[in-house]
Order: C-alpha cells, then structure tokens, then sequence
C-alpha cells in the first residue's frame, strides 16, 4: 500500500471518529430541539395547573355576575312563589337558552330553603330530591354567595354558584347556576396549546351511582377504564380519548400509581417522558384537584403530545449524521489530494531519480524545485542531491563518462562496486555459488 494511500485512511479514519463523537455529543447533551421541547413542556405542565384553575375563576365571575342579576328580578320570584312549577319553567326556559348561549351555563335550580329541589330548569322532570352539596352548605350556613366545583347525582363534575334567594329581605330559597367542566375548560387547549384531563379518586365517588348516571345519559361506563380513578372531564375529544387511548396509556401517563403520586403532593409534579403502546410519545404531569370544601379530589392532568417534534428530531438527527459524516469524508479526499501532491508525488520524482541512477542513467539531477522546499522532502532532495554529486565526482576521478552509459562501455554494476562507487549485497544464490568455489 503506497504511503499516500495509508495516510488517507489514517486522516479518513480520525475524520469520521471525531465526526461520530460530536455527533453523539451533540444528539445526547446539548440537542437543541430535544432540550428546547422538553424545556416547553416542563414549563407548560406546571402552568396547566393554573391556568386551570384561573379560567374557572373567570368562569366563577361571571356566572356569579349573572346570579346576581336574575336574583333582582321580581318577575321570577312571583313565579316562584306561587308554586306553579309549570309556569315557572315557561317563564325561565328562555332565559336559561340566553343563559347557555352567552355564557355557557347548563345546570338551573329553584331550590327551597330547606334544600329541596323545586325546579331543574336544565331536567324540568326531576325534582323533589334534596340537595347535599357543598356549595350549597356553605350558601346556606354563611347567608352568602358559594361556589366551587362539585359532581351532581347525574355525575357530572360542574362548577356551581349558588345564591340565597330573598323577597323583601325574606328568605325564600335558593338560586343555582351551573357550568359542566367540559364547557369551562374548553377554551383551556386554544389558551394552554395542551390537553388536560381531569380525574377524580373513586373514593369520593359511589360506583353504583356512576353507573346508573352513564347508563342513563346512554354513555359507556368507564369505571373499570383505571384501577384508581375516573375521568370526569377533558379537553380532549370522544374520538381521540377511546378505551384504546386510554389502555394504551394505563403504564404510563394514566398509571394509578402515577396520579396518587400527583395528587398527594402540595406542588406540580412532572411525570416524565413516556412512549407509549401506540407509538405515542407524551410529557405528562399535574398536580391535585381540589372540590368546593377545598378538599383534594384528584388530579389535573397535563397530556402533552410531542411524536411529531420527536419525528422531526429525528429527522434532523439523521440529516445531522449524514451532513457530519458527508463533511467528513469529502475533508479526507481534500485531505489525500494535498497529501499526494505535496508528499506522494515528490517522493515518487526523488524514487525515479534513484531508479535513473541505478539503471546507469548518471547525468539524471533531483528536480530544482524539490530542492528549494523547506520541508523533510526539500531535506531528503538536497541530501540527495549532495550525494549524486558526490558520486559523480567519484566516477570522473575513476575515469567513468557521467554522459555515456555504463552498459554502453561495459561497464556492470560490478564493476562499479569494485570501484567502491557503489555496494551491491550479493543474493543467497551468489553466496552458494562462492562457497562451492571454495570448496573447490
């Protein structure tokens, strides 16, 4: 293997290794887009929580502006007074559609003071039932405005205002507006960018009403969906958030162990980075859900897909290989042609020069410009250079023509090494040969 040739895979050699470990440097330490990602979502899963529970307060506000003006309304009160469930649900139909349309209330409730339900404006046929929830505890016990979030004996996990209910300074009951968490935190995705999915510890919960309460809305009853928990409310759509999703999630993300870790703790808790069983690959966290008494519930759940920043990590990791290993290579072939033309080549001309000389060829000379380098190849040229004309000065003393060759006046290289111009070692044959003759 020619020197030109070894020295090109020692340059490829170190080229592509350095390469390789700044590319594995790059991909595992300081990866912008991983870092950046994981920076993001780290950040929005400890804002979830409060942005969370900021739109429910706006959300609170508002339903709390509108009780507090239906509550000056006599017309209403007359109504109810009168004990005429019918005309009263005529009466404020139309203004639970208004309701609905402008600010997305869906639960409605004349309620007597000692907590019987009059009129569910929402449910006309269902009535008669007492009210034990605590925002209407705390209604009643401080003769004041309450709100929270609580779930209803229909099961749904609702955001409840609930004013006392006077005429002429007596009281007469209770008012409740309500908004179901779906249709408060739908906005929360345009706001946040992120899913969140709300879930609620079975102990708060009674199985058999569950149950009765999806089977009456017509619903799946997803009570066995996660050992622990059930889910109460989500940004996420009924296509995407199936049993499949769901399954596919149990180890990770929705893991039972996972959310009591969340829910026990005073702080946002950030899960991890999970690939999940279909191919998903998500940042999870959350921290607790708190109900109307301020008790811990369960948990907020921040359900942060990131497979298409993942696939296209990997898409620039692989560009970032090639493009590396790509650079690599063509500064090795830079790297052979300049070591070709400044070593390779110069030391083929010197080797020819030797060549020249030992075929006889005396009036050959090391090219000038070899010998005008300053490098090891100028020194080996003018070392050389010295000791051609050394020989040629030892051929003219000899009486040698440096123009004829010396196969032209038979002269051998044998006769050149008697001469001690040159020194020949003999092959292993000549050696055989010159012992028999001594034998001889």
């Amino acid at each position: 293997m020619k020197i030109n040739s070894k020295i090109f895979a020692a340059i490829l050699l170190a080229v592509l290794l350095t390469s390789a470990i700044n590319y594995f440097i790059f991909v595992s330490e300081i990866n912008p887009v991983a870092k950046t990602e994981a920076i993001r979502s780290q950040v929005e899963i400890e804002t979830s929580g409060r942005i969370f529970y900021d739109i429910s307060k706006e959300n609170t506000r508002a339903i709390t502006t509108a009780l507090t003006v239906f509550t000056q309304d006599n017309s209403f009160k007359e109504k109810y007074m009168g004990g005429n469930r019918e005309e009263l649900y005529e009466k404020s139909l139309p203004l639970f559609d208004e309701l609905k349309k402008n600010y997305g209330i869906t639960h409605f409730y004349f309620i007597k003071p000692d907590g019987t339900i009059f009129l569910r404006v929402h449910n006309q046929g269902k009535y008669g039932d007492v009210v034990e929830r605590a925002t209407f505890k705390q209604a009643k016990e401080k003769n004041n405005i309450s709100s929270g979030m609580d779930l209803g004996p229909l099961m749904f996990f609702t955001l409840r205002v609930v004013a006392p209910y006077y005429n002429n300074n007596e009281l007469i009951g209770y008012v409740e507006f309500g908004k179901e968490i779906d249709d408060v935190i739908k906005n929360f995705k345009v706001i946040e960018g992120d899913d969140i999915i709300l879930f609620v510890n079975k102990k708060h919960i009674d199985k058999e009403k569950w149950a009765s309460a999806k089977a009456g809305q017509g619903i799946r009853n997803s009570w066995e969906d996660i050992s622990d928990y059930v889910i109460v409310g989500t940004t996420m759509k009924n296509e995407e958030l199936t049993p499949e999703h769901i399954k596919a999630h149990k180890k990770t993300c929705f893991a039972s162990e996972r959310l009591k870790e969340i829910e026990e703790k005073e702080n946002v808790t950030f899960i991890g980075k999970f690939k999940e069983d279909d191919g998903d690959i998500d940042f999870c966290g959350g921290e607790s859900l708190y109900d109307a008494e301020n008790k811990k519930i369960g948990v907020i759940l921040s359900h942060h897909d990131i497979s298409s920043i993942e696939s296209v990590a990997q898409q620039t990791k692989q560009i970032i290989f090639l493009s590396t290993m790509g650079i690599g290579i063509i500064i090795a072939i830079i790297s052979f042609f300049i070591v070709t033309y400044l070593i390779s080549k110069p030391i083929e001309k010197i080797t020819k020069t030797i060549d020249d000389i030992s075929m006889g060829k005396t009036d050959t000379e090391i090219t000038p410009e070899l010998k005008k380098r300053d490098d090891e190849i100028g020194d080996l040229a003018r070392a050389f250079d010295r000791t051609l004309v050394s020989l040629k000065l030892a051929m003219k003393k000899s009486g040698i023509r440096q123009e004829s060759r010396p196969e032209e006046k038979g002269v051998t290289a044998e006769d050149l090494a008697k001469e001690g111009l040159i020194n020949i070692k003999k092959s292993t044959t000549d050696k055989i040969k010159d012992k028999g003759s001594k034998i001889s």
